[in-house]
């Protein structure tokens, strides 16, 4: 490869090697590798070198390969084997009787996501009737209390917008459910199912429902729940009289 000048300075991409069999040192010219021809001291001295110095431009790349296999994201499964867990009730150990239907369920599971079943079943001197006959649920409504072990087993609550036919509920009793499902999240301390239940009503006031929906607020003294019915436009002329005398 030819020198190149750039202002007094003579550029030249070489590499000094050593010549086979020789033992005189060499310059191997070029930028890859590979190179197929040397040149000797005397072609160095008289091309290359001014004034007994000469500049050497190296250029290097560096081609990195990926060897890397990429692996996919592992599938989000868990809520729907515990969903299918749930719904087998294999290896369930505990079983509640609801106004007179019985659902299966695992403690372990119950008292992960909930402290009064973690109290009920984990704490000292905890009563250990449940081996023997089922848990007597009072003030629960059956189906809110499906709702109730979904949400624990799967962060989900399928019975909101289903009915027990499987076909669409209707806006007023997915209200309903969802009031109650509030009042059992409440009495159980699942928080993320009282909180979600909370933000659904606040989405669904209607006329039909806003007196229930108020006084629930006003019972759990749910302060974004009454903005919401209040804000609604659908509150009724005697409900407001009362807010006023209150």
């Amino acid at each position: 490869m030819a020198p190149c000048e750039e202002g007094n300075n003579f550029t030249a991409s070489v590499c000094v090697n050593r010549l086979r069999g020789t033992g005189e040192s060499g310059v191997v010219v070029g930028i890859e590798s590979g190179f197929k021809f040397f040149i000797t001291h005397f072609q160095l001295e008289t091309q290359y070198v001014r004034d007994d110095c000469f500049t050497v431009h190296c250029s290097i790349s560096q081609v990195l390969e990926s060897t890397k296999v990429p692996v996919p994201a592992p599938a989000l499964n868990l809520r729907h084997h515990l969903g299918n867990l749930l719904k087998s009730g294999v290896g369930a150990d505990v079983n509640f009787q609801v106004k007179g239907e019985i659902f299966r369920a695992h403690r372990c599971v119950l008292a992960a996501r909930s402290p009064v079943f973690h109290a009920q079943f984990f704490r000292p001197m905890s009563e250990k009737s449940y081996d023997i006959e089922p848990i007597k649920i009072k003030d629960v409504e059956p189906m809110a209390f499906k709702g109730l072990l979904n949400f624990i087993y799967t962060d989900l609550v399928p019975e909101i917008d289903t009915a027990a036919d499987g076909e669409p509920m209707e806006r007023s009793d997915s209200v309903k459910l969802t009031q109650h499902l509030l009042v059992a999240a409440d009495r159980f301390l699942v928080d993320d199912l009282y909180n979600f239940a909370e933000e659904r009503l606040c989405e669904r006031i209607s006329a039909d429902t806003v007196e229930t929906t108020y006084a629930l607020a006003e019972q759990y003294n749910l302060h974004r729940l009454k903005a919401a019915c209040i804000k609604s436009g659908v509150m009724p002329i005697n409900l407001f009289s009362k807010m006023l005398i209150c």
